[in-house]
């Protein structure tokens, strides 16, 4: 420590030109001191001649010394001026950077250099608050050991220092910072021995968002003018942190609207208050197939000759005229034809009051347009529709109120449709038949029930007639009843046919009744005929029969041959009367017999059929083909009589073929399952095919073909009970083929 060089003292604080000569640093200098010290000296010499001998000497030094000290003061304050404009240039020069746009992170690197520059000190620091509010980051530093900058990270709890200064209105000054009372040094600060230093908050709009603070090794005594320079500097920081954010918030919002404005469905574009483009969007350059540079600088009766530029400038200028916005519907020429649009164009106001420019937002809505035009065809179809059907229909909302009505509706009410809208039920019925009928009926369409109900109505003319009515509701959206429909059928005929239809009915039933006693007297008579020909006839036929073989037994010898050979006949044709008995009575069992209906395979009949037959097939070369059938719905039983007639009758007729082939299959394709039976026999004339299928009809002799005639009568009669219908085709001498079907049952 130096000593006043009046007095010889210990100083703990130097004139600012002497230090700055000794130790390179500036304290205040008091400059009290040396006149306190003078006083003090004088005291000390005494009153005598040797005392006013060594004041005379002692006043001599004070006077050189105090000339030393004015020297030594005037050369400090011009070394201070100096310094401090070199402040005020690093401060000045920072605020340039800042304002010329440096980006927030270097300009904090650029400021602790400069702090660290012209306040003479080792360390300087920005501790930045991380975004969650609760630790502190070191970005930008100078003078901290390597592995700090960047990387330094700590609570904001465990540093008290910076605390204090984001809680502190002014720059913090230490002097001490191991002794200071105000808050425990920090770890980091500690480890660099950092004995003196000074922190400022950095502060934006948004509140404080961290610290720069410089730091010495050395003890130092900052000054107010030192303070200054340190809370400028943040001041700059916060100041151009705050511009950078607004330049980002602008840029991002910039980029926003460009891409709203790019990427709007709409059609969107600026105009000047003269007319000409300023900006227009992509769908604008694609509904009209114009670059910027081609429009840009243009008014639209530059762009578009004829009536629409003309009309769309003045548009333009009425906005910039009468300052309001417009709202119309125009067709615009585009690249793809004729568009309709619904344009509003709005001022955009000036400081001046005026309108800067104009903007304009188009909405296409000719897809609309075709839609609703569409949509008044359709209404008109359904109108002309509805207007001729000869019933009465009508829209009613949820309120009762009529929403429309077709021509034959209005025309039972006696008004015109237009009169009928917008009526209530209640005020076109009137009471009672609102209250009592309409009413209930009409609340529980609207509870999403559909009603149906008669009603006799009295014309306005006083006639009355029988109405069938339908409410149906209808549902919106949300399932919400919005309303319901109302059908109203005139079935005052109806009623009459059912009437009379009714009457028939009752009289057809006692006719079935009738017809039904007469029928079962008929079958009894019938099974009375049959016992008759079961009983009656075959006794004469087996006495016949017997006779004549006695006869030709015992007097064989004794007759004639012609007699014997007449006695042969008697037989034969008394056996063959036997076995046509036989088939009639069988015949009669067969319209007798119930249907049983069961799912058979007709494959398996066939098989069946075949084997039953095989007597008649041994001997002979015969072919049979067989193919897929398939299920069938029939009485099995029946079945098998139908298909073994018909095998029967094809094995029968190919007789002398060699070989004789039968096929039996379905027919491919048919809309109904259709079965034949194929054959290459005799054949017959299509001529007589009507007699085929009835009692003891025959088309060929019987002495070359045998049989009774009541086969295929009976197989027509086993198809017709199960629904079906049989025929043939045949050309003679080359085979026939029957076909059959079993009816939509035995699917």
């Amino acid at each position: 420590m130096p000593a006043c060089l009046a007095c010889g003292r210990m100083l703990d604080y130097y004139p600012g030109a002497i230090y700055d000569r000794l130790a390179g640093a500036r304290l205040p200098w008091r400059r009290a001191h040396y006149p306190r010290e003078a006083a003090m000296a004088r005291r000390r010499v005494g009153s005598g001649r040797a005392g006013r001998a060594k004041a005379a000497n002692n006043s001599r030094r004070v006077r050189s010394t105090r000339a030393a000290f004015v020297r030594a003061a005037s050369a400090g304050t011009t070394s201070r001026l100096k310094w401090r404009a070199r402040q005020h240039a690093a401060i000045a020069a920072l605020g340039e950077r800042a304002l010329a746009g440096l980006a927030p992170a270097s300009l904090m690197d650029t400021a602790v250099r400069a702090l660290a520059e012209v306040l003479e000190v080792e360390l300087a620091q920005v501790l930045e608050i991380q975004q969650d509010g609760t630790a502190l980051a070191m970005p930008v530093g100078i003078g901290w050991k390597p592995g700090i900058v960047g990387q330094y990270a700590v609570a904001l709890e465990a540093h008290a220092h910076a605390r204090y200064t984001l809680a502190a209105e002014r720059p913090v000054i230490v002097t001490d910072m191991a002794r200071d009372p105000r808050f425990e040094a920090p770890q980091l600060l500690q480890q660099h021995s950092v004995v003196s230093g000074m922190s400022a908050v950095i502060r934006t709009r948004d509140g404080a968002i961290g610290i720069v603070g410089v730091y010495s090794a050395r003890r130092r005594r900052f000054s107010e003018d030192d303070a200054s320079v340190l809370a400028s500097a943040a001041n700059i920081l916060g100041m151009a942190i705050d511009r950078d954010r607004a330049d980002t918030q602008l840029r991002t919002g910039e980029r926003r609207l460009r891409a709203f404005f790019d990427h709007s469905p709409l059609l969107l574009n600026l105009r000047g208050p003269d007319g000409r483009y300023l900006m227009i969007n992509r769908r604008y350059r694609e509904l009209f197939g114009v670059t910027p540079k081609q429009i840009l600088g243009k008014s639209s009766a530059d762009l578009y000759p004829g009536d629409y530029g003309a009309r769309s400038l003045e548009a333009v200028m009425r906005v910039v005229r009468t300052r309001r916005p417009v709202v119309y519907e125009e067709e615009t020429p585009t690249l793809g034809g004729p568009r309709h649009f619904v344009t509003t164009r709005f001022p955009i106001i000036g400081p001046d009051g005026a309108a800067a420019a104009v903007g304009t937002v188009a909405l296409e809505v000719t897809a609309l347009r075709e839609a609703e035009t569409e949509l008044r065809h359709y209404r008109d179809l359904l109108e002309g529709v509805t207007d001729t059907i000869p019933v009465a229909l009508a829209y009613v909302g949820a309120d009762g109120i009529y929403r429309w009505m077709n021509r034959r509706g209005a025309e039972r009410h006696g008004r015109a449709r237009e009169a009928i809208v917008g009526m209530s039920m209640r005020e076109l019925w009137g009471e009672p038949y609102w209250s009592q009928v309409l009413e209930p009926n009409t609340r529980r369409a609207l509870a999403g029930e559909t009603v149906a109900y008669e009603r006799t109505l009295e014309a306005r003319d006083g006639s009355r007639a029988q109405f069938e009515i339908h409410l149906t509701p209808s549902f919106g959206p949300d399932s919400s009843v919005e309303g319901f429909c109302v059908l109203s059928i005139d079935v005052t005929e109806r009623q009459r046919a059912r009437e009379a239809l009714q009457a028939a009915y009752d009289e057809l039933e006692v006719r079935v009744t009738e017809r039904t006693s007469q029928l079962a007297a008929a079958h009894r008579q019938a099974e009375t005929l049959s016992y008759s020909i079961a009983h009656d006839l075959r006794a004469p036929l087996r006495a016949i029969s017997g006779y004549a073989r006695i006869l030709v037994h015992d007097l064989a010898g004794e007759m004639p041959g012609q007699a014997t050979d007449l006695l042969d006949r008697i037989g034969v044709n008394a056996e063959r009367m036997g076995t046509l008995i036989d088939a009639l009575l069988g015949f009669g069992q067969l319209s007798r017999q119930p249907l049983q209906p069961a799912l058979i395979r007709l494959d398996d009949v066939v098989e069946d059929a075949l084997g039953w037959m095989q007597n008649e097939i041994d001997g002979r070369r015969v072919e049979v083909e067989r193919r897929e059938l398939g299920d069938v719905r029939a009485d099995p039983a029946l079945i098998r009589i139908a298909v073994a007639n018909l095998l029967s009758n094809a094995i029968k007729f190919s007789r002398g073929r060699d070989p004789a082939r039968i096929e039996i299959g379905r027919m491919p394709d048919a809309l109904e399952a259709i079965y034949y039976v194929r054959d290459n026999g005799a054949g017959f004339d299509m001529r007589y095919a009507d007699k085929l299928f009835g009692m003891f009809q025959r088309l060929h002799d019987h002495s070359r073909f045998e049989g009774s005639g009541v086969g295929l009568a009976s197989v027509q009669q086993i198809v017709t009970r199960h629904g079906g219908r049989i025929w043939a085709e045949s050309v003679e001498g080359a085979g026939a083929t029957f076909y059959f079907t079993l009816g939509p049952q035995s699917a």
